[in-house]
């Protein structure tokens, strides 16, 4: 791959961080406009709310969203049956009477007196939680991604030979821990015995269909420094710095097991 191969690499890299920040800003936004205006309509029982009993007819649990009650109750002659967005659920028992608060110009928006849990607040959590998890998740890999960048453009550009290891180790990623497989690839000075331990190994993203053999490396080759790998005409993101050996657990990649 050329370099101006390499730069269309880094630009499409840095387009798909550019991306994912947008759709996270946008889920934020969605998430921040619809809890303004479920306040807004809450706010309603603020100023008009009647008050009335109501007969629960069962209680319910949501994975994704608040708690909720369904309840029967008249309002002018008819019955109206609504459910009820509530703190905890075991609290409002089947066939057990409560107050209710509703619009009377829309009778089915209520909530109960006590024990009420606003929706719009469960919103306004997944919007901070989006805004915590677009650094925590993608920020440290992609100022990785762009030292690593700012290194293969000002480097040289070197040819080793490369032999794809991996080994296990716990991995995370929020809210998750578990016990994962790491890809290295380590590199030797071309020519070199690999029957000795090689000079240095990089690990880059889960992919094992990194070729054995060539491997062009743009960047600082040697222990500590940034490099890009390209091989087999595809470009490789290291995960973190170049290593100056493999670690002892390491175990060759057996090219015939490859998915």
């Amino acid at each position: 791959m050329s370099a101006p191969g390499l730069d269309e690499a880094i630009r499409r890299r840095r387009n798909l961080y550019l991306l994912g920040a947008g759709a996270f800003l946008a889920l934020e936004a969605l998430l921040v406009v619809s809890s303004m205006f479920m306040r807004r309509h809450e706010q309603v029982l603020d100023r008009v709310a009647v008050r009335t009993e109501a007969v629960v007819k069962d209680s319910r649990r949501y994975r994704l969203r608040p708690e909720g009650a369904a309840v029967r109750y008249e309002v002018d002659r008819r019955v109206i049956e609504t459910i009820l967005t509530v703190n905890d659920a075991d609290d409002f028992v089947e066939g057990e009477r409560v107050t209710v608060e509703y619009d009377p110009r829309n009778p089915r928006h209520a909530r109960p007196l006590e024990g009420w849990e606003p929706t719009y607040e469960t919103l306004v959590f997944f919007a901070v939680l989006a805004a915590v998890a677009l650094p925590v998740v993608a920020g440290p890999q992609a100022w990785r991604d762009l030292r690593a960048a700012r290194a293969a453009r000002e480097g040289q550009t070197s040819t080793m030979h490369g032999l794809v290891y991996t080994r296990w180790r716990l991995r995370w990623g929020l809210p998750y821990v578990w016990l994962g497989t790491e890809f290295l690839v380590a590199l030797w000075p071309v020519g070199a015995s690999v029957s000795r331990p090689p000079e240095m190994a990089v690990a880059i993203h889960d992919d094992d269909e990194f070729p054995q053999g060539a491997v062009t490396v743009h960047g600082r080759a040697e222990p500590g420094g940034r490099v890009i790998l390209e091989a087999g005409g595809k470009i490789f993101w290291p995960r973190r710095k170049v290593r100056r050996e493999l670690p002892d657990t390491a175990q060759p990649l057996d090219v015939t097991t490859k998915r």
